[in-house]
This record gives C-alpha cells, structure tokens and sequence, in this order.
C-alpha cells in the first residue's frame, strides 16, 4: 500500500461504494476557516490519537487528511506505522480535495 492517495483516486473509491474509514485530522482552526467534511469523513483531534486510534486498528481501508497533507498527516501516519498499521494520506489535503472540484 502507499503511503499516500492521490484526491481523483480517493474520489473514485468513494464514488465506487467502498467501505473507507475517512479521518479529518485538521487543526480546530484549519477546520474553522472551512466546516466541510469529505463526504463520509469523520473529524478527530489529531493530538488525542491515543483516545481514538481504536477506530483504525484492524481496518485495511483507513485515509486520513489534514489541510495540506503535511506534517500533521504525516506525523499521525508515522504513529501506525509503528504500530504495523499502513494507513495513507490524502495528498495535499483537503486543499487538494477542493480544488479538485
């Protein structure tokens, strides 16, 4: 698996009824400036993961977002690595998403 999902190719796994785990992981105020949701995603707080890691342990279809995909992504990424968890992210974030239309 990559370690990251192009924004046309996570729009077409979601247009296709895949069962994807979507995690918003965008600072509070990076979400404030643009309340949206990818449809199907769910807004966590990135710096509690250890409150809501459960959601991705055992799960094959999991991608996670920030703004941009930088470090917050990344970082979180690097987090279920470590744990044997392959989890990718959404490159260039949910500025990506947007602008793809």
């Amino acid at each position: 698996m990559d370690k990251t999902i192009s924004p046309a190719q996570l729009r077409s796994r979601i247009e296709s009824g895949e069962g994807i785990t979507l995690l918003d992981l965008r600072k509070q105020a990076d979400f404030d400036a643009d309340p949206v949701l990818i449809p199907g995603a769910v807004k966590l707080d990135p710096s509690k993961v250890a409150e809501w890691e459960d959601m991705v342990l055992g799960k094959t279809n999991t991608v996670i977002y920030c703004a941009r995909g930088g470090s917050i992504s990344q970082s979180i990424q690097q987090h279920f690595e470590q744990k044997g968890i392959r989890v990718p992210y959404l490159e260039g974030g949910f500025d990506a998403w947007k602008n793809l239309g």
